[in-house]
């Protein structure tokens, strides 16, 4: 049996409480941001996500279309299953029916209220393409390896400083037509890079040097990501910006100080374990949670914002434990 990695586990639970803070520290509606060193901070929680996962699957020596017909079809059933939950539950708050079909399409397209399973999608996109890639055995060598991120990573650079021309000089949004779960070229070069770590990089920054290195990257993410949006674009939402380089370097700062993290003590290991088993629940469960109890719409502040993101996470943690108690329920917090 494999040894558990608490280091990627502690680092799937940094990004979903992340990704539950970009959710409750800004609204649309109100056009407000409650906390912005918080809201830009989280802007790492998706590419940690995609990072972690293509550590996890890229070990793999094989992965072929049977292992992704068996994914794919988890996945699905998970997207259909809160599909129905939620229209179910919302046609008897509003006592008519809800379009289950409008719904659905929204996964995919990122809109409505379960937008946030796009995430699923692009994992469905990215498994369908693996088994070729595992075919020319592009993942056992290093070269290889390597050449196709600096590709990627090249292609990821090259729109976002299109993006930002269009954007500073003609208030243009180039990817705002584009649904997340097509943004592809940018998944694949987060994925990449995780399974590029596991395979061939060794960690020999000390511990100390990756504190310094992160620091001052997250201090430079943040004042880049509210200088472009909101001082210049004057709009809330910065998940355009997952291809600038800045961005990419960031990101992997984080990924690589987590990583190098020293966890010790019974209690601290037995937590992230334990966090760790419900992080799917949390992530699929908050967003329906935060528009019921309305966390996210008022004017309070930011540390009002910081008591309601912590609400969300615990009130989503405590929702999760309860169906992991449902035999035919559980399997739907997981993929």
């Amino acid at each position: 049996m494999n040894k558990r990695n608490l280091n990627i586990d502690l680092i799937k639970i940094l990004a979903c409480f992340f990704v539950v803070a970009l959710h409750t520290q800004r609204n649309y509606q109100l056009e407000l941001i409650h906390n912005p060193i918080l809201y830009y901070i989280s802007r790492c929680a998706v590419p940690l996500f995609l990072m972690v996962n293509g550590y996890l699957l890229l070990k793999k020596e094989k992965i072929d279309y049977k292992y992704v017909l068996h994914k794919t079809k988890n996945i699905l059933l998970v997207i259909v299953f809160w599909t129905l939950a939620y229209v179910i539950l919302d046609s008897i708050r509003k006592k008519g029916i809800t379009n289950v079909l409008s719904i659905f399409l929204g996964t995919f397209t990122q809109d409505g209220a379960l937008a946030h399973l796009w995430f699923f999608w692009a994992l469905i996109i990215i498994y369908i393409i693996l088994p070729i890639l595992y075919k020319f055995k592009i993942f056992d060598n290093k070269n290889k390896f390597r050449n196709v991120i600096i590709l990627i990573l090249s292609i990821s650079v090259i729109i976002d400083i299109i993006f930002n021309y269009m954007y500073v000089k003609y208030n243009t949004n180039i990817l705002e037509n584009i649904p997340q779960c097509f943004r592809i070229w940018i998944w694949f070069l987060y994925f990449f890079m995780g399974g590029y770590y596991s395979r061939y990089i060794q960690n020999n920054i000390t511990i100390k040097k990756n504190i310094i290195i992160t620091t001052i990257l997250t201090i430079i993410s943040f004042v880049y990501q509210y200088q472009l949006f909101v001082k210049i674009s004057f709009t809330i939402n910065s998940e355009y910006i997952y291809g600038n380089l800045i961005i990419i370097l960031w990101v992997i700062s984080i990924f690589n100080l987590l990583n190098s993290i020293k966890i010790e003590g019974y209690r601290f290991k037995r937590i992230i374990e334990y966090l760790s088993n419900y992080i799917m629940g949390i992530y699929i469960l908050h967003p329906m949670i935060i528009n019921i109890l309305n966390l996210s719409y008022h004017e309070k502040g930011p540390l009002y914002a910081i008591v309601m993101w912590i609400c969300a996470i615990v009130i989503s943690l405590v929702c999760s434990i309860i169906i992991s108690k449902i035999p035919k329920v559980k399997q739907f917090i997981r993929i």
